[in-house]
């Protein structure tokens, strides 16, 4: 984990996404030198702290489980580690399948702490602020294996003939050959 949130600032690719585990991290400590600040893992239903003595199975990807990303640390010190099963692609291709429409959602796994300031002066009220003009929201869309356009459509429209919305927003894309796990432009519906 410390690896992990060492280029955290960067915005480097190795930030530690974790199931069955939560912790916290403090930003301010400089890199590999403390961030971390608990760690719990789920052990019959509840959290408990970790047991630096104990040896936990861990699940991951053949990129990280072969050192990448910075996680040299797996490829070096793993007890009984091998690379097996299908690519990660279709694993969550064929999670986004089964599970239409996804909503993704926060579990609190992972828990920045703030760096504490001192309070400041309280600030004069504001204005009020005049009523913001509101136009429909434009939305997302992960392709999951069999969407079209005409589907998508029918479901954020209620009107599967404005599918071409869709298409025209997503010029990248052909109508006919979505690929699996792009992420779709849904515009909001023409008045």
């Amino acid at each position: 984990l410390e690896s992990g949130l060492s280029q955290v600032e960067d915005g480097a690719g190795r930030f530690p996404q974790v199931a069955g585990l939560k912790y916290s991290f403090d930003k301010s400590v400089a890199p590999n030198a403390g961030r971390v600040k608990s760690v719990e893992v789920m052990e019959n239903g509840a959290w408990a702290p970790i047991n630096p003595d104990k040896q936990y199975l861990v699940a991951t990807n053949n990129y990280v489980r072969q050192g990448g990303d910075g996680y040299k640390v797996f490829a070096d010190k793993a007890t009984d580690a091998y690379d097996y099963g299908p690519g990660l692609e279709q694993v969550v291709a064929d999670y986004l399948g089964a599970h239409r429409p996804y909503t993704p959602k926060l579990d609190g796994r992972i828990t920045e702490i703030a760096a504490t300031t001192a309070a400041a002066e309280p600030a004069k009220p504001a204005e009020p602020a005049k009523p913001a003009e509101t136009k429909p929201a434009e939305t997302s869309h992960t392709v999951a294996a069999g969407d079209t356009y005409w589907d998508l459509a029918k479901k954020a429209y209620g009107d599967a003939t404005k599918w071409k919305l869709i298409s025209e927003a997503n010029k990248d894309y052909k109508p006919r050959r979505l690929p699996l796990g792009a992420t779709l432009t849904i515009p909001p519906a023409a008045k």
